[in-house]
């Protein structure tokens, strides 16, 4: 048996090697050779690409893919080569760039190859070229000879590969020279030239910039919708929906029905049994023919009523069990959601979305669902409840995929009367998740659900307490105090205000006495503080002592953080003002918590506390104080002072902010930065206010290198010493206005950057209560700090010339 095969090879390769020698008129030593040299090429590139892929570093795979380019290179510079062998280091080098490793050497060799040797040299140059080379490449004209001629060829083969050159290597430029070549085999005799011409078609239509081009070719299109061959019709189909998504779309509306008869004929079943695939006629242009009808009808109404009949009827013969078929019943779907459907085609849809809900494959699910958010958008709210539970049973699904999808789905069906059952879905996936990210969506989704579509605010407040307990660490303070707002405008209700204090003043005081108080989250004991400070009137069984003490043992928790013990002191503070018996453990409960304390801030509040405590004639000229609705953020009453200090050539004060940088080239005290210049603008503006008359808009620039002011005052001077613009306005320290008066010629005005006004203000605001104490206090610390930083004043304003002041005040210095 053996020697039987051995003798079959034998016979075939010597016959296999003697037509080779009566084709080429080479001698049996020389065909041999030739035959021996393409199997021993073919060899090494196997062996090559083995050992690429077992590589086992990138560094191994590198060493081995620039030898082989060593070597090719090698070959290519030799002259006299044949075309065979360029066309095996072509190959070579294909591979090589295809790993991402340039082989421009082999560029021209590409070029060369398609424009002399065989069909299939020539077949390899092109495809070496197209991959080679891209549009805007040099290297392209010279292969635009070798297009033209190919194209203009009687081989079948040559034309083909030529129009499949147009694709990619035409440019824009080289457009006019290969489309009316193109245009003219869209009549050749031959199908596949048909084919081929179309796609090299649509690559000039896309390139082309003229109304005209545009108009011509796609009336050859039109024409070509009508071809015999459906191949060539589906090329076509295909060059339409590039042409639409990437062109106007008005230039193709014409064609609806072309379109329409061309899916009426394949859902008839008129083509040939060849192109059906699984019983389904040519559903590959089905889907195109769908998803192109779409893209023309959207947002026509009529155009949308003329497509309505053919979606019918292609939603009725896809009715076969195959995974094609729902793919095209998919298209189907997508199409109408993309169109003005009657409402008679959006039942119809909702109804083929429940097939693929009920299927029992994953990837059917997951396409159901991802499509039922858009026919919802059709139905507005006409959602059943059979497809709620759908919906529903999709999350008790294994797959995450499918998860992820159907909690997208029920944010989007949430309404008034399902947003309690939703938003428990989604709590319920959220206790079982641990992706960060998605745990943060949910979060989000919940919280915007329920401040939408819920009016019930003891709803809002079980919830929340139940998200907070999931994720404390994901829902932002933000979030928290909106919900604060929120509840607080609930508490003033007129008829349901007083039952929804008692519910949260007993949901919260129930929280802060049981057992697990020490797990509670943290922004858990931030609200219900803030909850029980406003509404423990309203239990008759818990004094005003219980509540302080209450509250002095939060205060006590491990798991406070500076924030959570500030909110606590805020709650405690107003308790204390509005009660008018105090718990006598309190001041020692405070005074044993300030003992432990370490932030400066805290004990600060912590000793306004105690002395609000043990002082009650302050808390009664407090209680008599106006509640102020309105913050001045500018610090307007300050501009009297800060005039009289600019006038006396003290310096403004810095925020903290234009500090930060200041420390960073400081070394050993040493101004490394001797060229720098605190740089000042002052601009006079026009106001009626007197304090307008004193100054305009300050503003200042300081280099990152600032930090010695006393090192280069005189430089300082030189620079200060002409007029100026004043700097101050009534509305406080800001931004200079953008229209400003022009300053005079003999005025020398500096470049500056201003410092935003928020800026100067953050650090006294950062802290807020509701109490009236805090505010007092706050606003005591604003003045403390501006004149504490009195100290720290650059000398640019030291040197204000006495003339730049109005003539009262020069009077008065």
């Amino acid at each position: 048996m053996v020697y039987e095969m051995t003798d079959f090879w034998g016979k075939s390769l010597g016959s296999f090697q003697s037509f080779l020698s009566s084709k080429t008129g080479l001698s049996r030593a020389e065909s041999v050779a030739s035959t021996l040299g393409s199997l021993s090429c073919q060899l090494h590139q196997e062996n090559f690409i083995k050992a690429v892929a077992s590589a086992e570093s990138k560094q191994e795979e590198e060493d081995l893919v620039k030898k082989e380019i060593n070597v090719v290179e090698n070959i290519l510079s030799k002259p006299g080569i044949s075309p065979k062998l360029v066309e095996q280091c072509l190959i070579q080098a294909l591979y090589c760039e295809m790993l991402g490793y340039p082989v421009t050497f082999a560029y021209v060799h590409a070029v060369k190859l398609a424009q002399q040797g065989n069909i299939q040299q020539k077949r390899i140059g092109y495809l070496a070229s197209s991959q080679f080379l891209s549009m805007e490449n040099e290297l392209g004209l010279l292969l635009i000879n070798t297009i033209q001629k190919d194209i203009r060829s009687t081989n079948v083969a040559n034309i083909c590969m030529g129009l499949q050159a147009v694709s990619y290597v035409v440019n824009t430029e080289m457009v006019p020279a290969v489309s009316f070549m193109v245009e003219e085999k869209l009549k050749h005799a031959h199908a596949a030239v048909r084919k081929y011409a179309v796609l090299a078609l649509q690559h000039c239509l896309l390139q082309a910039s003229n109304h005209h081009s545009i108009q011509s070719a796609l009336l050859r299109l039109e024409q070509v919708l009508s071809d015999s061959d459906i191949s060539v019709v589906a090329a076509a189909v295909t060059t339409l929906e590039t042409v639409v998504k990437t062109k106007n779309v008005t230039l193709c509306q014409h064609l609806i029905p072309s379109l329409i008869q061309i899916q009426q004929q394949i859902i008839q079943g008129r083509l040939s049994a060849k192109f059906e695939f699984h019983s389904v006629p040519f559903p590959w242009l089905q889907i195109k023919l769908l998803r192109l009808l779409g893209l023309l009808c959207a947002g026509d109404k009529i155009l949308s009523g003329s497509v309505g009949m053919i979606l019918k009827e292609t939603l009725q013969k896809a009715e076969v069990n195959q995974p094609v078929a729902y793919a095209i019943i998919l298209e189907c779907i997508v199409t109408i959601n993309a169109i003005e459907a009657p409402p008679e085609m959006v039942e119809l849809a909702l109804k083929c979305v429940s097939k693929f809900l009920k299927s029992s494959s994953t990837d059917l699910k997951y396409l159901g669902v991802k499509v039922l958010s858009g026919v919802l958008n059709k139905l507005q709210d006409s959602f059943s409840t059979e497809h709620q539970d759908i919906v529903m049973e999709c999350l008790q699904h294994p797959d995450e995929t499918l998860h992820l999808k159907t909690l997208n789905l029920l944010y989007v069906i949430c309404n008034p009367s399902n947003v309690h059952t939703v938003c428990a879905k989604m709590i319920d996936f959220l206790e079982k998740t641990h992706d960060t990210s998605l745990q943060r969506n949910l979060v989000s989704k919940v919280l915007q659900l329920a401040g939408k579509h819920s009016s019930d605010h003891k709803w809002i407040i079980v919830t929340l307490e139940r998200l907070l307990r999931t994720t404390d660490n994901i829902i932002s303070s933000e979030s928290i105090c909106e919900v604060m707002k929120r509840l607080k405008g609930g508490f003033s209700h007129k008829t349901e205000g007083r039952d929804l204090m008692l519910f949260a003043a007993s949901t919260y005081w129930n929280l802060c006495t049981s057992s697990a108080l020490s797990d509670m989250p943290e922004l858990l004991i931030q609200l219900s503080a803030w909850t029980l400070a406003e509404c423990w009137c309203e239990l008759k069984d818990v004094t005003t002592s219980k509540l302080q003490e209450k509250l002095c043992q939060l205060l006590q928790l491990p798991v406070c953080s500076d924030e959570t013990k500030l909110c606590i002191l805020s709650s405690l503070t107003n308790v204390t003002l509005k009660c008018s018996d105090i718990s006598k453990n309190v001041p020692s409960l405070l005074t044993a918590f300030l003992e432990k304390e370490n932030s400066p801030l805290i004990k600060q509040k912590t000793n306004e506390l105690l002395r609000l405590i043990c002082s009650p004639d302050i808390k009664t000229k407090l209680c008599k104080l106006p509640d102020v609705e309105n913050i001045d953020s500018t610090l307007s009453f300050l501009d009297e002072y800060v005039c009289e200090a600019l006038q006396r050539n003290e310096s403004p004060y810095l925020p903290w902010r234009s500090h930060i940088n200041q420390h960073t080239n400081l070394t050993d005290g040493v101004n490394r930065n001797v060229y720098s210049v605190f740089k000042f603008e002052c601009n006079q503006s026009s106001s009626s206010s007197p304090v307008d008359s004193y100054c305009g808009s300050y503003s200042v620039q300081s280099d990152p290198s600032f930090h010695s002011f006393q090192s280069s005052q005189d430089s300082y001077k030189h620079k200060t010493s002409t007029k100026t613009k004043k700097v101050w306005t009534l509305e406080g320290r800001k931004k200079e206005n953008s229209k400003k008066l022009p300053s005079s010629s003999s005025q020398e005005s500096f470049p500056v950057e201003e410092l935003p006004a928020e800026n100067l203000h953050s650090d006294a605001l950062l802290i807020s209560s509701s109490s009236k104490i805090t505010e007092v206090v706050d606003k005591k610390c604003v003045v403390e700090e501006c004149s504490s930083n009195t100290s720290e004043l650059t000398p640019a304003l030291k040197d204000l010339h006495k003339d730049n002041r109005p003539e009262h005040l020069n009077s008065n210095v």
